[in-house]
Parts: structure tokens; C-alpha cells; sequence
């Protein structure tokens, strides 16, 4: 009987069995903040180079044109690699007067128990020419 008394009372092993609970949620908080960050640097850099892509297109540069858009655009990002990156210019838009570019791309990563996939869009418009 005194063992069972004295094995119930002993506090050895709490901190540990504490620190098993609570890491698994600690690491999966470190990995979705990584995951973000890669997401927000992608979708930052894909907004840049559709914004530059715009502007260049309105400025009416010999670099780009409306016809090597996607390899214009495509030299401007510069994020982590998106499947099926893409990039399309319009000249004649009705709400935009100028130019406006499209991309469109996917970010895959690894997340642990599989890949997940965050699809990304953005559009620029820029006016002109003048």
C-alpha cells in the first residue's frame, strides 16, 4: 500500500511528460510560420513583377512588349519557384486605360503529412502611354 501512496506522489517525470504534450504543437507553430512567410514572399514578388511588367508595357521600352510579356514578367520575379507561372498583357482593357497584366502561378510545398498547394493570382494596371 505504501508503494502505490508513494508512486502516486512522486512528481518525477511531470516536466517531460509536459514538454511531450506541448511539442508537437510547438513544431507545427514553427512550420506554419515558415509556410506563411514563403507564401507572403511569393505573392509580394509576383505583384512586383506584374507591376514592373505594367509599367514597362506603358512606357512603351524596346525590352518588353505586349507579345514577350510572359518572358519579360517571368525575369522579373524573383520568389520562390510557382508551377504553371504565367503572364498575360491586355492593351485594350475597358477598366483599365493602359495596360494591365495577369499572372498566375502555384505554390507547392511540403507541409509534413503531404503537399499542399496555394494557388496565386494577381493583376497590375498601369496607364498610359501618354
Amino acid at each position: 500500500m505504501s508503494f502505490c501512496r508513494s508512486f502516486f506522489r512522486n512528481e518525477d517525470g511531470a516536466s517531460a511528460a509536459e514538454f511531450a504534450l506541448v511539442l508537437p504543437l510547438f513544431i507545427l507553430l514553427i512550420f506554419s510560420v515558415f509556410a506563411a512567410g514563403i507564401m507572403m514572399n511569393s505573392a509580394m514578388a509576383l505583384q512586383r513583377a506584374t507591376e514592373v511588367s505594367a509599367r514597362c508595357l506603358s512606357a512603351q521600352r524596346t525590352d518588353c512588349s505586349v507579345a514577350n510579356i510572359a518572358t519579360f514578367a517571368e525575369n522579373q520575379y524573383e520568389g520562390p519557384f510557382l508551377d504553371n507561372l504565367t503572364f498575360v498583357a491586355n492593351d485594350g482593357d475597358a477598366d483599365c486605360d493602359g495596360y494591365r497584366v495577369t499572372a498566375s502561378g502555384t505554390l507547392n510545398w511540403f507541409a509534413g503529412t503531404g503537399i499542399l498547394s496555394a494557388p496565386m493570382n494577381t493583376s497590375a494596371c498601369y496607364p498610359g502611354p501618354y
